[in-house]
C-alpha cells in the first residue's frame, strides 16, 4: 500500500464543483529515528527502575517465607 496520494487524480475522479480544495499534509521526516530513541528511552528508564536484583536478594526473601 502506498502512503503517497495523488491529488490531481482525485480531484479529476470527482466533478470539481464538489471539491472546493484538497489539504495536503506535510511528510514527517525523522519519524522512524524518533521512534526508535523514544523506545531506547522507555527501556533505560525500565532498566533503571526496574532493574536487576542485588544479588542474593532472592535468596534472602526466600527464606523469610
Amino acid at each position: 500500500m502506498s502512503a503517497t496520494f495523488n491529488v490531481e487524480l482525485f480531484s479529476n475522479y470527482f466533478s470539481r464543483s464538489s471539491i472546493a480544495s484538497v489539504e495536503t499534509s506535510v511528510v514527517y521526516e525523522g519519524v522512524k529515528e524518533r521512534y526508535k530513541k523514544e523506545e531506547e528511552d522507555r527501556a533505560m528508564k525500565l532498566k533503571r527502575d526496574w532493574g536487576a536484583a542485588e544479588p542474593g536478594v532472592w535468596d534472602k526473601l526466600a527464606k523469610q517465607k
